[in-house]
């Protein structure tokens, strides 16, 4: 404060000490408009507290760092406790930024989400992660960016989660995306609309009901409607990307999704079929070798004719398949034998096994 308004290009705070939040938030707006005041380009307030402590959380930060004309970088990472609340400004205006990471609080109305994306007309990167918003239900998040080149949006660290944890629906249209990274649960519903761009795309399609933190949360869903939305959840992302050059797909039991989705969805197949044609290298890992593995590994081999290179690796856990031998390599060959004995369009595959 006593330095006098010489520019600021970069101010970043990491605070931690839960001893000396008083002076914290006594402090921290004016530290804010000190830095916003003197043209700061590069912006990040991280603040880590106990998030087992029950300790309440709401910030509300200067209107002027949401309408800074000189912000091209901004970072604000809060607490990951439930009560870690950020109060949005009605109006946001921010014409120079280009990288937005926003982390662990809620809001409570979803529309400021909206305001903000929208109030950044050049942004090139955005990283949403464990960003809850209260009204979620009932509203849409709207990611619309003719700039935007990479995005991650990861909810897998909430310590609250209702049935959405951002919005019911999260619509994203981006025709120059380049990177998407997505970890998120299945009952998160994305429209991508446009990502016709995309050259690496890492998706994470998580099953409510399969972390042990969820197991005592009241979804309201069947088993049966699970079983039925998960693989359609993966799916969707799949055909979104059918013009990807490089795809990692993490979602648990991924081969019995795409066998399940070959069979029971005839939409899916042309999308399928499409990206079949031009692959060249895949990595399956955490194979179990059940007949639903085999089946899928079949379809896959039949439907891509350029394919190089299948790397292929077991489930080092115990499995109903492979549980009772003791000896890894020998279960690796039956599998190795099983799969060369299957037809396949590529006549230059190559099939390795670790």
């Amino acid at each position: 404060m006593l330095r006098g308004f010489y520019d600021i290009h970069k101010f970043h705070l990491y605070w931690e000490d839960r001893q000396t939040d008083k002076i914290l938030y006594e402090y921290l707006n004016a530290w804010i408009l000190v830095a916003l005041n003197c043209n700061v380009q590069d912006l990040s307030i991280q603040i880590e507290v106990d998030e087992n402590n029950n300790y309440s959380l709401e910030t509300r930060f200067p209107h002027f760092l949401f309408n800074s004309q000189s912000l091209s970088k901004l970072v604000l990472k809060m607490t990951l406790n439930y009560e870690s609340k950020v109060i949005l400004p009605k109006s946001m205006d921010l014409p120079r930024l280009k990288f937005m990471s926003l982390g662990s609080f809620f809001v409570e109305d979803g529309d400021s989400i909206n305001k903000l994306i929208s109030g950044c007309p050049i942004l090139e990167s955005l990283i949403l992660r464990d960003i809850w918003i209260e009204d979620g239900y009932e509203m849409n998040v709207n990611i619309e960016s003719h700039e935007l080149k990479h995005l991650e949006i990861i909810n897998n660290n909430l310590p609250v989660r209702s049935h959405y944890n951002m919005a019911k629906i999260i619509k994203l249209s981006a025709p120059n995306l380049t990177s998407f990274i997505c970890k998120d649960y299945m009952l998160q519903e994305y429209s991508l609309e446009n990502v016709s761009s995309l050259i690496t795309a890492d998706i994470e399609i998580v099953r409510e009901g399969e972390y042990e933190a969820l197991e005592y949360h009241d979804l309201e869903i069947s088993e049966e409607e699970k079983e039925i939305l998960y693989p359609k959840r993966t799916m969707e992302f799949i055909k979104a990307f059918h013009n990807v050059k490089d795809l990692t797909i993490s979602s648990p039991r991924l081969l019995q999704v795409k066998f399940r989705a070959d069979k029971d969805d005839d939409e899916v197949a042309l999308p399928m079929s499409s990206i079949m044609f031009h692959l060249k290298h895949i990595e399956i890992r955490e194979l179990k070798g059940c007949d639903a593995e085999i089946k899928s590994l079949e379809l896959l081999l039949m439907k891509a004719p350029v394919l190089e290179e299948m790397v292929l690796s077991l489930d080092k856990s115990s499995s109903p398949d492979i549980a009772g031998s003791p000896d890894r390599l020998q279960v690796a060959k039956k599998l190795g034998e099983k799969l060369r004995s299957l037809s396949r369009a590529s006549p230059s595959l190559a099939m390795i096994f670790l």
